[in-house]
This record gives C-alpha cells, sequence and structure tokens, in this order.
C-alpha cells in the first residue's frame, strides 16, 4: 500500500514537471532561432524576497512563508541555452495557533532553466523561461517550549519573466513546490528579485 501511495506521489509530480514544460515549448519563441538567447555565457549572482503560501489541503499552524534567496546563475556553454542555478534561502513563519512558537526554515536548491522568449526592448531584452528544481529544506520550530527539527525533499517548477540590462537583471518568478512530507503537500510562491552578471 505505501509503495502503491509513492508510486502514486512521484507519477502526479512527475506529470505536472512535463505539462509545464511542454506548454514553455509550444510558445512560439525565438529560442529556435538564435543561439545568443538569453543571458549568454557569463554568470550572475541576485538576491530575491518572497512568499510562499502555506501548502494546501491541510491546516497549518503557521503562516506562509516570508524570506529572501540568495542565488548563483551560470549560462551554458552549450548548444541548447540552458542556465545552471543553485540557491540558499532563508524564511520565517508567523504561528496562527496557540501553543506554537517561532519557525525559520533554510533552503538549499539547484534548477535548470531554458529561456522560451526574448523581446528587446529599448536596449534592454525580456526574457521569460520555465524552470525544473529540486530543494531540500531544513526546518526549526517551538511547541509549547520544546525545539523541533525537521527536513524535506521539494520538486520545484515555475516560470521566471525577467528584464536583463548589460550588468544588472530584474525579474519575477512564479513557482509550484510538491513537498514531499508524510504525504505529498503542494504550495505556490512568488519571489521578485535583482541582480548582477558578470
Amino acid at each position: 500500500m505505501t509503495r502503491s501511495l509513492r508510486k502514486s506521489r512521484v507519477n502526479t509530480v512527475t506529470a505536472l514537471m512535463v505539462l509545464a514544460f511542454a506548454a514553455a515549448a509550444a510558445i512560439p519563441a525565438a529560442a529556435q532561432e538564435a543561439p545568443e538567447m538569453g543571458s549568454g555565457p557569463g554568470h550572475t549572482i541576485a538576491f530575491g524576497a518572497g512568499y510562499a503560501l502555506p501548502p494546501f489541503g491541510g491546516e497549518d499552524a503557521y503562516s506562509g512563508a516570508i524570506g529572501a534567496v540568495l542565488r548563483y546563475e551560470i549560462s551554458s556553454l552549450l548548444p541548447i541555452p540552458l542556465i545552471f542555478a543553485s540557491s540558499l534561502g532563508l524564511s520565517g513563519f508567523v504561528p496562527r495557533e496557540s501553543g506554537f512558537g517561532s519557525s525559520f526554515m533554510i533552503q538549499i536548491g539547484i534548477l535548470v532553466q531554458y529561456p522560451v522568449m526574448n523581446l528587446p526592448l529599448a536596449g534592454l531584452s525580456l526574457e521569460a523561461l520555465p524552470y525544473l528544481g529540486y530543494k531540500h529544506y531544513l526546518r526549526w520550530h517551538d511547541f509549547e517550549g520544546e525545539s523541533t527539527f525537521s527536513y524535506r525533499p521539494i520538486a520545484a517548477t515555475g516560470f521566471d519573466v525577467r528584464l536583463l540590462g548589460q550588468r544588472w537583471i530584474g525579474g519575477l518568478r512564479f513557482e509550484y513546490d510538491a513537498i514531499f512530507d508524510n504525504e505529498v503537500r503542494h504550495s505556490l510562491a512568488f519571489e521578485p528579485y535583482v541582480g548582477v552578471k558578470f
């Protein structure tokens, strides 16, 4: 029974990710036109501040996660203009029920992005990039004076819309997370960010 349930969860998340990339590929993108699409070979460091909704399908003793993310990106030198990234995030939660105290979470992650659109705008570029990622969280919270620690894997997929200058970057990310707890829980998040290219 447990094995069957786990297989069903994995199949559900896999199907969602495949659908996200299939939808992105259907966009009439200039990705088929120019190898120079995207940031080009190079590095980017970005800082974001975001909010993640409490997981759906159940009660939660805490508010959604409010936090900050530091992300490093490197553009692929392959013929396919992929962008690889690693991230480190720190979030806090506000308790909504008595007995629950402070709670904070550290997230580490990796992801891969693919630019499907690039529009020139008066010396700038507007990009759209779907992405897939894996994250792992480490979370601490207090309950009736005692500290509790937990850690869980997260499968992520989302869409990144960004504006590129010569040496800077700014954008907004929309993300769906599948959190592998005792049962798979689902959450949505958004994150505005700014960064520098070098």
